[in-house]
């Protein structure tokens, strides 16, 4: 019996060490998976509004974090500052499950978890109660997307948001090998986990036509605002799963392609 991505090249805009089961999943199924991180993160270089707000943090009604990076440099910032907290007067709002694990792996109880793992589930989640005049406190990275400020602002909350990590296209001397290996092997997938890890991708190849380099070949995004980062760029998304995680997105991946047909193409 044939695998389902049999003889496929796939390649995955993350650190291999943040997705060893997506990596060994796919494998199983057949595919040679190229594990590509086109993002790197760091510490943010300046502080300063983040520690005068931290002092603070008390006056704060909720908490949002939007991935398990923001709940590490968070974290990470308060240990250099020797700041601690106590969120017994603070809900906190953990994006997916996977933030909510990097919450609980740091000890910061969370109260909220959408359904919808994005901004907009977010949103949702939070109309539920009265947020109007509500002090959100929103650690995040330097090139986080205006969305979910947006959606709490028009629902009256008044937004504190934090740069506590940056974004960066890693160099030269961590891309160029794996790029030549791209470049040699026309992959069949790719799969992107951000709007940064295709914006990067494209400038680490120097693609001057992303939609000409996309075409005929299948891209898989993580959730819809990656899906609608990739499309403004005039590229065809195929496979965007319902629920916003690295399992379901993946499994959206092999859903994609029915082992029927690689049956069919053997006879």
């Amino acid at each position: 019996m044939p695998k389902i991505l049999e003889n496929m090249v796939i390649v995955l805009t993350k650190r291999p060490e943040q997705s060893k089961e997506a990596i060994l999943k796919l494998e199983k199924n057949g595919a040679s998976v190229i594990s590509f991180p086109t993002i790197k993160i760091v510490p943010a270089e300046n502080h300063r509004e983040f520690d005068t707000s931290i002092k603070k943090f008390n006056t704060f009604d909720y908490i949002v974090f939007t991935s398990g990076n923001a709940v590490k440099h968070f974290v990470f910032r308060l240990d250099q500052i020797q700041k601690r907290l106590n969120f017994d007067k603070t809900s906190v709002v953990a994006v997916g499950e996977k933030t909510a694990f990097a919450c609980n792996r740091y000890q910061i109880p969370v109260d909220i978890v959408p359904k919808s793992f994005s901004a907009k589930g977010i949103a949702e989640e939070l109309s539920k109660s009265d947020i109007t005049g509500k002090k959100f406190f929103i650690p995040c990275s330097s090139i986080a997307r205006d969305e979910l400020p947006e959606r709490l602002g028009q629902m009256g909350a008044k937004i504190t948001r934090l740069t506590v990590y940056d974004t960066i296209v890693p160099d030269g001397s961590e891309t160029d090998k794996t790029v030549d290996v791209i470049l040699n092997s026309k992959p069949d997938i790719f799969v992107f986990t951000s709007p940064s890890t295709f914006d990067n991708f494209v400038k680490i190849l120097n693609l001057a036509d992303p939609e000409d380099y996309f075409k005929g070949r299948t891209v898989a995004a993580i959730g819809p605002t990656t899906e609608s980062a990739i499309r403004s760029k005039g590229v065809t998304v195929q496979i965007t799963p319902s629920k916003n995680t690295m399992n379901s997105l993946i499994d959206s991946v092999l859903n994609f392609y029915p082992i029927s047909d690689k049956i069919e193409n053997q006879n």
